[in-house]
Parts: structure tokens; sequence; C-alpha cells
């Protein structure tokens, strides 16, 4: 048996960060988004690891793959800092690679549209329009019920499913077409 100390180094030596009472220290457990949708049951409170494609807007940061050519299976993504009620045993990893990460999301392109000389008026747009990436991170779900009563993830709890990020690597994205100028 494992003394509470030892549980600690482990966690700490497989990546997961210190390991308590609800969350045992495991390797990621391999499989894809789509295979978390076919059974969400079997991967809720487990440590995964997926590769998709990112959605981000004004409310929402989700992740998502297409599971057929009809079906994009996807969830929400939330950072361990903004959720501490969720408890996922881990905090997250800082390093180039989420910073990269970041970069993408934040970056901006300002449109300066054909105006008089002392108009003020200017857009701002994302700067990469899509971006893959792989994440670790530990897998919620909610009830059907849950959702539909905005108990979820996400945006005014609308989302069954969330992945709290432990990690990112591998994250490539690609830059929006330069917007056309209006000329008034």
């Amino acid at each position: 048996m494992m003394t509470g100390a030892v549980k600690v180094v482990a966690g700490v030596l497989l990546g997961l960060g210190p390991v308590t009472g609800a969350h045992r220290a495991t390797a990621p457990t391999e499989t894809s988004i789509c295979k978390i949708m076919q059974d969400p049951s079997h991967f809720k409170g487990k440590v995964v690891r997926v590769k998709g494609n990112i959605f981000w807007g004004l409310e929402d940061l989700d992740i998502y793959e297409d599971c057929s050519q009809d079906y994009r299976g996807g969830m929400v993504i939330q950072f361990p800092e903004d959720h501490p009620e969720l408890k996922p045993g881990f905090h997250l990893v800082r390093d180039a690679a989420y910073e990269k990460f970041h970069y993408y999301l934040t970056a901006e392109q300002v449109v300066k549209p054909r105006l008089p000389p002392n108009s003020l008026t200017t857009t701002v747009l994302h700067r990469y329009c899509s971006m893959t990436v792989t994440i670790i991170g530990r897998f919620y779900a909610v009830s059907k019920e849950e959702g539909l009563h905005s108990r979820g993830y996400g945006n005014a709890g609308e989302s069954r499913f969330a992945l709290v990020v432990k990690s990112v690597s591998d994250p490539v994205a690609e830059e929006c077409p330069p917007p056309s100028v209006p000329d008034e």
C-alpha cells in the first residue's frame, strides 16, 4: 500500500500533480473524441489524451472531431484555475506548447477600413481561423437531463461534456485570409 507522500511523488513524476483520494495517478488514456462521444460514461472522470480541431468564439472554446459525415463530436475546453469546483487533481502546464496554443487563440489582426483621415473606426479579427492540437485533460460529463437544464459546462452550462486541460502539445494553426476592406 502506498503512503500519502509516495502518492504525491508518484503523481508528480507521472505529470498528473499530487494525487489525492478522488483521482489516482494513471497514464492518460489514448483515445479520440469520437470514441468518447460513443460511450461518455466509460471516460467520465478519466484523464484522456485526444487530438482535435479547435473552435473558439466569444463565449466558448471547444475541441471537436468530425466523426462521420453527419456528426461532429466535441466538448468544451476548460482550465483548472478557472473552475476549481471540478477538482481535476492537477494544474495547467504552462510550457512552450501552451504559450503557442494561447498565442493562436488570442492573436488578432486589425483592419482599418478606408474612411476619412479623422475616423477612429477599426475592426479586430482573429488572426488564425483554424487550429489542431493534442490535449491531455480530465473528461467530465453530465446527463442529458442535466444538459437540458443548463447544469453542464461552458457558456450558461449548455454543454454536456468538458475537457479540463492539463497540457497541450503540437498546436498547429492556419492564418485567416486577409479580409477585404470596404471603400466606405
